[in-house]
Order: structure tokens, then sequence, then C-alpha cells
């Protein structure tokens, strides 16, 4: 039985799984892909090189992010592993920076941890370093995002993604895991370089996911201090007016603290 599981969901992105699978390709993990009904014909065969022990599941129709992370989950109820590390087709990580993040949880003995980011411009080339530390991620939630879900490190349980939340089911979910079991932002030597431009995500996607996470701030309000709730509301707004006269996304990156 393994300690940690990768979780990597997957749609229409082969290369870009590959890249991923080849950056923290170790013979001491297992990887549990989780392909959401692409049209590419992702197969096992496609990994049969690799080091790590790779489980693929096929939905057989794309039914969103959602369903692909909380279908890999559930399939791991029998091994049952300790904990799950989060990243996405696409990012690039190394195997030295898993083992520095599982070494974290462990020490730390909570329930979540979160560690250092590289967004990168896909035409420029040019990214910053996001590494903020705390103790309480989740103090300031929703005004600040707590944690960032590739790279992200959790204790595996019975709690999944809230299809209610939908663009925005990761942070909920992260904040759950935190009030249960505690959770840490830490400083790490290890970057997850996450891709943004190019093929990041669109303007339009990117509006829709702050609409979804202005409602879910509202459904999910008797979590939320009401002070913190309303700055938040507040910001989400300016940055949608923001969406619609520069579509900048690493200065939007900068702007919400991720």
């Amino acid at each position: 039985m393994y300690t940690l599981e990768v979780l990597i969901p997957v749609y229409n992105d082969l290369p870009g799984l590959i890249k991923t699978i080849n950056s923290i390709d170790n013979i001491d993990l297992s990887i549990t892909v989780v392909d959401d009904g692409s049209t590419d014909s992702i197969c096992l065969s496609n990994f049969q090189n690799f080091k790590a022990n790779i489980k693929l599941i096929n939905l057989k129709v794309n039914s969103g992010i959602i369903k692909a992370l909380n279908t890999g989950l559930d399939s791991l109820i029998e091994s049952n592993p300790k904990y799950i590390f989060r990243i996405d087709a696409g990012d690039i990580f190394c195997f030295e920076g898993i083992q520095e993040r599982l070494n974290f949880i462990i020490n730390e003995k909570v329930g979540i941890i979160g560690g250092g980011t590289k967004f990168i411009d896909e035409k420029s080339a040019k990214g910053f370093v996001s590494n903020r530390i705390s103790n309480n991620p989740s103090k300031l939630f929703p005004l600040v995002t707590n944690y960032i879900h590739s790279g992200i490190i959790f204790k595996y349980t019975e709690l999944r993604y809230n299809p209610k939340n939908k663009f925005c089911e990761d942070v909920f979910l992260f904040k759950e895991i935190e009030d249960i079991y505690g959770g840490k932002r830490v400083k790490t030597n290890y970057h997850v370089n996450v891709f943004q431009g190019v093929s990041g995500i669109s303007t339009e996607k990117r509006t829709l996911q702050l609409s979804s996470f202005t409602e879910s701030i509202k459904r999910n309000n008797e979590k939320i201090n009401i002070l913190v709730k309303t700055l938040a509301l507040i910001k989400l707004y300016l940055t949608r007016v923001f969406l619609k006269n520069k579509s900048k996304e690493m200065l939007l990156k900068s702007i919400l603290r991720k």
C-alpha cells in the first residue's frame, strides 16, 4: 500500500499529461489518472515506459473536473492511501518536491499543506513565485485564496468536492479539510510550475468562475465571517470589472494573491 496517491484529472491533453508524469516519475509513486471523457484516446499503453505505478480511469463522457476528481478519490477507498497529492495535466514538478510536501504534512500533523508555486506565462516565459506562508490559511477566506490546488497535499478522508461549488470546488474542500484537521501553507524549496496564458483559462471561463465563487460564498454563508465575506464579494466584483477591460492572466493572478 502506498502512503501517498498522486491524483491527476485530464481532458484532451495527452501531451500535457505525459509532460507532467515525466516530471515526477519515480518507482515509489502511485498515480491515478482520471480521463474525463477525452476524445484523444488516452490509454494505459501511453504510460508503459514510466516507472510509477499508474492507474487509469476512463469516464465514458465528459462530466467535468468535479466528477473526475471525486471518481478518482472514490476509486482509492480500498487501497486507502494516507495522503493525496493533486496536480493538473500540463503542470511541472519533481519527485523531490512531492517528498518535501509529504514530510511537511507528516511532521506538522495537519490535514492539508500548501507550498510554493511558480506561475509562468507561456507566451513570454515570464512568471512570478507565490510562496506565501501561513499557520491558518483560511482565516481570511474567501478574501484571500487559502491554497493553490495544483501541488496541494491533503489527508485522504471521506470528504469530497461539492458539485454545487462549480469552478471553485477546490478552495471550499480545502477550507473544510483545514477546519476539521488543521492546515498550513509552508515555505518550500521546490515549486510547482503552473503555465498560464496561451493555453490557460479563458477570460470567459474566468468570469464564470468568479460568478460561481460569488454564489458559493453566499450559499456557504454560515461558515464565513460576515466582514471577510463582504470584502471578498467587493473584491470579486472589482475583479470582474477588471476582466472586462484587461485580460492579463498574470496580473490577475497577482491581484488574487494566488
